[in-house]
């Protein structure tokens, strides 16, 4: 009899632990259920979670980079730049951007090889030394060339304080991209 008896308390207790658990779990989907109810229905209480601003990203300023794209017009690109870069020499920046080429589906228009020798600001125009590749490796087409210019014109004209630009060759001047190629000589502005 004990044995019976022992064996009906144990099915009991499991029976009620089921039970309790069963409520508990149904209580609390009831909670949750009624959480998201009232949430639904008071959409000013929705909060939204914010992320932490680094201070890098406090730092950057946004620029437009100007490439080719698969119709042979300018097509901008937009780069986060470093504040701290962009007072240091922010026309060497923007060019080797130009140089590095685009990141989504546009054409680089600098010629391969091409490195950027250095930058002066006269007034409110760039003069821009680069070395020879950017004449040697040039397109022949006079208009891609016209591209290009006006993609290192445009993309300069971002930082505001520049009207025109003046191309150099390891520091010489020259009057157009090889022979019948686009001119060069003086500064070239798009205004």
């Amino acid at each position: 009899m004990r044995k019976k008896l022992l064996i009906f308390f144990i099915f009991l207790i499991i029976f009620l632990v089921g039970v309790i658990i069963l409520f508990k779990t149904k209580i609390i989907q009831f909670e949750i259920d009624a959480e998201e109810n009232s949430i639904n229905t008071n959409e000013t209480n929705k909060l939204t979670p914010e992320e932490e601003i680094s201070d890098k990203q406090l730092r950057t300023s946004k620029v437009k980079i100007y490439f080719g794209d698969k119709e042979g017009v300018l097509s901008a690109e937009t780069r986060d730049i470093d504040v701290k870069d962009l007072l240091q020499d922010p026309y060497k920046i923007i060019i080797n951007l130009l140089i590095e080429g685009p990141k989504e589906e546009n054409e680089k228009l600098i010629p391969e090889g091409t490195k950027l020798i250095g930058t002066e600001r006269i007034g409110d125009v760039l003069v821009i030394n680069f070395s020879k590749e950017f004449i040697d490796n040039c397109e022949k087409d006079k208009n891609k060339q016209e591209l290009l210019i006006k993609s290192i014109v445009y993309s300069v004209m971002e930082l505001r304080e520049i009207n025109a630009i003046k191309i150099q060759i390891e520091g010489e001047e020259v009057k157009s991209f090889k022979e019948n190629g686009y001119d060069l000589s003086g500064e070239i502005s798009f205004e």
